[in-house]
């Protein structure tokens, strides 16, 4: 899927469930909360990846929607993910918004959303601090690019990475080339195009060091050159 390299088992990045066709029909026959949210969360994880933001977001909001018919079906580390990606899409949508002079309820909806987001990793923290805190950190340096204090987003998502590099689960590999390319993004929406740059840079290393050649040549194709953000209606 990410486009591992020989030397890297792919099953490591996609966690061996993206057997699409055939997960489809498993839940369509059994009806399974826990293989649908797997297998939305794991849609939901492409489409943000390849910039897909407002099919992600969609998707994951169906996940927490799952969460609340069935709040057994979550381990932490999964739920980790989706609340930072649930933040990063409603981020992403704000910004989007302001470029197409959307202004209003529907962004309010969206802040509400990584706050949320944002308190419920605040709370895990608590018990899983190492993994969570980066995560908390590039949540809040989103929410200081979108109200325009960019030095003090920088410092967020500085931090973010610098904790990655601490971390001694192996999680935090491809976490932390992900940070650097959203970094970048929010980064370049906030007019600061040089340090975006350098994290734009910086995160094709990363996922490299990852073995997610793909998102190596999307990020110098398509990201670095210019970024189009896509609206999904």
């Amino acid at each position: 899927l990410m486009g591992a390299s020989p030397e890297v088992d792919a099953s490591i990045l996609t966690g061996g469930i993206m057997k699409e066709a055939e997960d489809s029909q498993y839940v369509s026959d059994t009806h399974t909360p826990t293989i649908e949210y797997a297998l939305l969360f794991c849609q939901a994880k492409i489409s943000f990846y390849m910039h897909k933001f407002g099919k992600a977001h969609r998707l994951l909001q169906r996940c927490k929607e799952l969460q609340q018919i069935c709040p057994n079906i979550l381990l932490a580390p999964l739920q980790i993910s989706v609340e930072y990606l649930v933040a990063t899409t409603s981020a992403r949508l704000i910004w989007m918004n302001r470029e197409r002079g959307y202004h209003g309820e529907n962004d309010a909806i969206l802040e509400n959303s990584i706050k949320g987001s944002l308190k419920i990793l605040q709370e895990l923290s608590k018990h899983c601090s190492d993994n969570v805190l980066p995560h908390i950190f590039m949540i809040q340096g989103e929410l200081c690019a979108l109200e325009a204090q960019a030095d003090a987003a920088m410092d967020s998502f500085q931090h973010a990475i610098e904790l990655c590099d601490e971390s001694v689960s192996s999680q935090m590999i491809g976490a932390k080339a992900t940070f650097g390319e959203q970094a970048g993004l929010a980064l370049r929406l906030a007019k600061k195009e040089g340090p975006a740059l350098d994290y734009l840079e910086d995160c094709c290393t990363w996922y490299r060091g990852w073995g997610a050649l793909i998102k190596v040549n999307h990020v110098k194709g398509n990201v670095i050159p210019e970024d189009n953000l896509e609206w999904d209606e």
